[in-house]
């Protein structure tokens, strides 16, 4: 998975869990958050296996084929 550093806008909110998956910046506190991520660095592989599983678990095809057919059905 990759870790990313996301705006704390919109749907990044949901999208983002802050500091468990990814890092969400907020108040528009850009360099303090680079500064976290770069010190957490070692635990990269750890947010991005979190952030994988994620879009796995709610983003990919297989977790929303339900959705997608109830839609399809119902056109």
């Amino acid at each position: 998975g990759v870790v990313s550093i996301a705006s704390a806008v919109t749907v990044n909110n949901e999208i983002v869990n802050n500091n468990v998956d990814s890092f969400l910046v907020l108040e528009n506190k850009w360099y303090e958050t680079f500064l976290k991520a770069i010190e957490q660095k070692e635990n990269f592989s750890i947010l991005g296996r979190s952030s994988h599983q994620k879009i796995i678990n709610h983003y990919s095809f297989e977790a929303n084929v339900s959705i997608l057919t109830k839609f399809i059905k119902n056109k």
